[in-house]
C-alpha cells in the first residue's frame, strides 16, 4: 500500500491518501497506518480533523475495517475527527456489511 501525506493549514486537517489493498495479507502495510497516524498526532500541531482518502483502495478486509475502527477510536480520545473519503462500491459494502459505515464519518 502506498500512502501520501497533505495537509491543509487552513482546515486544520490532514489527508492521507491511501493506495492498494487494505487486507489481511497486507498486515504490516496496516500497521504502519496506524504507526504514522500516531506520528502525525505526536509530531504536528493537532489536527482537528484527519481525511484518509480511499478512492485508490480496491478491497478491504475485516482487518482493515479494524484498523480503521482502532484508529478512529484512537483518534476520538484526542478529539481530533475522522473522516473517510473517495469510498469506492466494494469498501462501502464492506464497511456497511460490519456496520462501521454507522460510526464512521463517510463522505
Amino acid at each position: 500500500m502506498n500512502i501520501r501525506v497533505d495537509s491543509d493549514t487552513q482546515e486544520n486537517s490532514v489527508t492521507l491518501t491511501l493506495e492498494g489493498d487494505l487486507i489481511v495479507g497486507h498486515q504490516e502495510d496496516l500497521s504502519e497506518l496506524v504507526q504514522l497516524t500516531e506520528f502525525i498526532m505526536r509530531k504536528m500541531p493537532r489536527p482537528e480533523r484527519i481525511v484518509f482518502d480511499l478512492s485508490a483502495v480496491r478491497r478491504i478486509d475485516s482487518a482493515g475495517v479494524g484498523a480503521l475502527l482502532r484508529l478512529h477510536m484512537t483518534l476520538k480520545r484526542n478529539s481530533v475527527h475522522l473522516r473517510l473519503r473517495g469510498v469506492r462500491r466494494d469498501v462501502q459494502r464492506a464497511l456497511s456489511i460490519s456496520r462501521i459505515d454507522s460510526v464512521l464519518d463517510i463522505e
